[in-house]
């Protein structure tokens, strides 16, 4: 398994409860960080424990030399570098209630800054023409992470409930 050991330690996350069986079935675990062997040690998993750094990071510092040179999408969206923010919303607690997800993206809608969403198909099906932006907000369609990398890069903040978006925006600092 490689991400080994990550937990966010909250068991209503689909994700949560994979990572655990994955983890106590698999024969190797590969883990990002010291603190992801220590989780696997708290639950009595020690052979076939290594520790090899983060896949994540290690795509970003690869991939971001190609991002720079074949993405276009700042041209594309007419964005200039640090005037504009980023939002991805794709988990059922922000998305599955109408409610929940307009006041999110109404909130969203009033910032001083552009805010470019590209829409979750899983998003887009909740929103069903029921909201419209009125001001910063724009709804764009899903983007290639080649595109999401240079808006992740150049973007002024991110907005997100994705963890791996949170990895990456760690990394862009």
């Amino acid at each position: 398994h490689i991400e080994a050991g990550l937990r966010s330690f909250n068991r209503g996350m689909p994700e949560e409860l994979n990572r655990v069986i994955v983890d106590h079935i698999s024969d190797y675990l590969f883990c990002p960080t010291k603190t992801s062997v220590n989780n696997l040690k708290a639950e009595n998993i020690k052979k076939n424990v290594y520790l090899v750094g983060d896949v994540m990071y290690d795509s970003v510092c690869h991939s971001l030399p190609i991002a720079r040179k074949k993405s276009d999408i700042l041209k594309k969206l007419n964005l200039l570098p640090n005037n504009y923010y980023l939002l991805t919303i794709h988990r059922a607690d922000n998305t599955s209630d109408r409610t929940t997800l307009k006041n999110i993206l109404c909130s969203l809608d009033n910032l001083d800054l552009p805010v470019i969403f590209p829409v979750h198909p899983r998003t887009r099906k909740f929103l069903a023409g029921s909201f419209k932006p009125k001001k910063r907000l724009s709804l764009i369609a899903p983007i290639s992470y080649l595109d999401m990398l240079i808006l992740e890069e150049n973007s002024k903040a991110i907005f997100t409930d994705s963890g791996g978006v949170q990895k990456e925006a760690y990394i862009f600092k």
